[in-house]
């Protein structure tokens, strides 16, 4: 008698969730295949572990995963022109908007969440293609923030694999990315490395935390998405906005001093190792990093309804920032044989595809997926 009504109730669920569905369906006028959920990492099946990593895997065995890594690289002004003439645009007279080589393609400005979001996407896609049931993770790590893989799961060897070995160059040997070789490195590292709690030539010898949570909540309560001035490059002097704070500077007055950044730029700084440069992808805990804070901008937005969900959108801003400029290389120039570096990312990047910042503006089941714990139209997706 129990097994029956435990049956009917797993039915009756099974209906409501259809229901559910259909009726998000009916909305969006979704494909069959549209809504897919992007799960905190704990509550992966060990299956789904399984097969999230063997699709990563395969992605780095083709070929494809280093393409990936190619485009982070290049958004930097440090990769495509190197450091003299970083230091000229930074100091040009020149508004940045004269001359597009100046522009960060996803980083220092309000562009950061949307360039983010599309490369996401766009790496989620090949994922699909190795294995239709695997989407991107999140990893939440205001929560499940201890590096102990006998206490996190995360950090074991059957999942992403824990810190680097101190007596060979930091390179993991242990999960499923041991010995991944880079083929792209912006420090020259040969090998997948890491280096926890941050490297101390660089952070002046201090310890550094994961985020803490109270940090991130103080971020959340942000009203303003961005204010002018909306390049930042690092500055910490500037206002706190949801975008500035959230990517990492400045912090806020009562927090810690962190040398290594906040919330998104102290993930990085944690990590060190292949995390720090602009070849960060090269550690696929990037990805699960940023999900997270994808999903946190979906967040954000659930919470200030009333506020913009980008800054600027009156066309006021600098070259690239705009919502109808196209995020690059998706910008139909970029991704030409006219450009000389395309060719190192042509199959992850349809060629002369433009893809304006305001379709990254809408909300995440426009873009066919959910994240699990957050709220849709009263639905909570667990």
């Amino acid at each position: 008698h129990t097994h029956t009504l435990s049956t009917r109730g797993i039915m009756a669920a099974a209906v409501r969730a259809l229901s559910v569905l259909t009726v998000m369906c009916a909305v969006l006028v979704c494909a069959a295949d549209a809504l897919y959920v992007r799960k905190n990492q704990a509550s992966l099946t060990n299956e789904e572990v399984t097969r999230f990593v063997n699709a990563v895997n395969q992605l780095k065995k083709t070929g494809v995963y280093d393409q990936f890594v190619r485009i982070h690289q290049l958004t930097f002004i440090t990769t495509r022109l190197g450091p003299i003439a970083t230091d000229e645009c930074r100091y040009s007279p020149v508004p940045v908007d004269a001359h597009s080589e100046c522009f960060d393609w996803g980083h220092g400005s309000p562009v950061f969440l949307p360039w983010h979001r599309r490369f996401l996407l766009s790496f989620e896609e090949q994922l699909k293609k190795v294995d239709p049931n695997v989407s991107l993770v999140y990893w939440d790590w205001t929560v499940d923030n201890s590096t102990d893989p006998e206490r996190n799961r995360l950090f074991s060897g059957m999942f992403m694999g824990g810190n680097g070995n101190p007596e060979k160059h930091h390179w993991v040997d242990n999960g499923s990315f041991a010995g991944w070789p880079l083929k792209y490195s912006g420090d020259g590292g040969e090998y997948l490395a890491r280096q926890f709690g941050g490297n101390p030539e660089i952070f002046l010898g201090r310890k550094l935390s994961l985020p803490v949570a109270s940090n991130l909540e103080d971020t959340l309560q942000l009203p303003s998405f961005d204010e002018p001035p909306y390049i930042t490059s690092g500055n910490i002097t500037f206002k706190n906005t949801f975008r500035k704070t959230l990517e990492g500077f400045p912090g806020m007055r009562h927090w810690d001093l962190s040398l290594g950044g906040y919330l998104h730029a102290r993930v990085h700084s944690f990590f060190s190792g292949s995390m720090l440069p602009a070849s960060s992808p090269n550690d696929p805990f990037f990805f699960l990093h940023h999900a997270n804070i994808d999903r946190l901008w979906s967040l954000w937005q659930k919470r200030h309804p009333e506020s913009s969900r980008y800054n600027p959108m009156d066309g006021s801003g600098p070259f690239g920032t705009n919502v109808n400029d196209c995020l690059i290389p998706w910008d139909g120039k970029k991704n030409t044989n006219a450009y000389e570096w395309y060719y190192q990312f042509e199959g992850v990047v349809p060629a002369r595809q433009c893809v304006p910042i305001r379709e990254m503006l809408v909300d995440d089941m426009d873009l066919g997926y959910v994240y699990e714990g957050l709220e849709y139209n009263a639905v909570h997706v667990n």
